[in-house]
């Protein structure tokens, strides 16, 4: 009898030690990276978190690897490198890198879709050199009203110093990425954000994101209706080792710069709030599509493309895109021109508010039709 008691109570210690270890199993599966970034002397500058995205592409804070030559990558006691750059969002404090060598993937992502208000999150935050699980709720869904939706949270003894995470469902499955103001964005966010991308470049050369263009004072003055006037057109020229001529609006104020074996030419119309951008880079390639992915990397990676098809002037033939600020305290969107000839990559770019965009369009017609390469 001694012994059949025996016998269950161990019996009974072993499933409630079982059940316990499955309890916890959500959280031992998730999918959950240490992220370290080095300078091109090996010299350590940060650290932060981020999620395998798939088997080759990480998802991580913008922040960590910014001014970095290196990124190491650790999960699960498994380490992964990587020095390549996919895309990149300051808004959202989120960078994406593909790795080297495959990474393991312990958890599935799950939709934001299925979140309420009221439902429990959770995210990471560091207390010293530890991460500590972090528990929120979901406050509200916002409209960012650029096709995009933003998760606000509410977290109880909210640290002083949050940092970007992975935002987890009660379930442990990624549902978004939280950034350092307590919002969110889904992982669908992130979908298009990752739309259409499918090169990458080299993490050492970003610097910078790309300024903002304008303010709200430049044009608001404009009145409904009030055409683009212009007093006349002048030609203007470039550099032997950047040959091109273009008629842009005379009276603009234009800025030429020439670094690191790239060419750049800027305008304004502050009446307008319109800025004009020519640059010029040599490329590897003569794989347009493939310059035009590496180039918005580069230069546009803020921005969702939401156009992207043929154009052909009178003398060569290009691509012409639309690009939206996802900002929602910006009124911004962006028309821009790809075309190369020789070994250069051309692109002609109008930043510009939303409210002249129908305006744009003839404008940009006529640049494209006056630029000779």
């Amino acid at each position: 009898m001694m012994r059949s008691t025996l016998a269950l109570a161990f019996l009974v210690s072993l499933f409630l030690w079982g059940s316990a270890l499955t309890a916890e199993e959500p959280s031992l599966r998730e999918n959950r990276i240490t992220v370290e970034a080095f300078d091109s002397n090996g010299r350590f500058l940060r650290g932060g978190l981020g999620f395998a995205y798939d088997e080759d592409t990480i998802v991580c804070s913008y922040r960590s690897v910014r001014g970095a030559s290196l990124i190491e990558a650790r999960i699960d006691g498994e380490k992964s490198s990587s020095n390549r750059l996919i895309s990149y969002n300051d808004l959202f404090d989120l960078a994406v890198l593909k790795t080297e060598h495959e990474i393991p993937l312990d958890s599935e992502t799950g939709s934001s879709r299925t979140l309420a208000t009221g439902d429990s999150v959770y995210f990471y935050s560091r207390q010293g050199e530890i991460w500590r699980r972090t528990g929120a709720t979901v406050k509200t869904f916002l409209d960012s009203g650029k096709g995009y939706e933003m998760i606000r949270l509410t977290i109880p003894d909210a640290p002083a110093d949050l940092e970007s995470s992975p935002l987890y469902n009660d379930a442990g499955k990624i549902v978004g990425w939280m950034s350092r103001d307590s919002k969110a964005v889904s992982i669908r966010t992130i979908a298009q954000i990752l739309h259409g991308k499918t090169v990458s470049v080299p993490l050492r050369e970003i610097g910078s994101p790309e300024k903002k263009c304008g303010s709200g004072k430049w044009h608001g003055s404009i009145q409904a209706g009030e055409a683009l006037s212009f007093n006349g057109w002048v030609p203007v020229r470039g550099t032997p080792a950047f040959p091109f001529e273009i008629e842009l609006p005379k009276g603009w104020n234009f800025e030429r710069k020439s670094e690191a074996g790239r060419f750049s030419l800027e305008g304004f119309d502050e009446h307008f709030g319109i800025c004009l951008g020519l640059r010029i880079s040599p490329q590897q390639t003569n794989d347009l599509m493939l310059a035009i992915e590496k180039a918005e990397t580069f230069f546009f990676a803020g921005f969702s493309r939401s156009l992207l098809a043929p154009y052909s002037a009178d003398h060569f033939s290009g691509f012409l895109a639309h690009y939206d600020d996802p900002d929602p305290e910006s009124d911004y969107a962006m028309e821009v021109f790809f075309a190369m000839s020789g070994a250069n990559l051309y692109i002609l770019s109008i930043k510009h508010p939303e409210v002249i965009q129908d305006r744009i369009t003839p404008f940009m017609e006529q640049l494209v039709s006056s630029l000779r390469l």
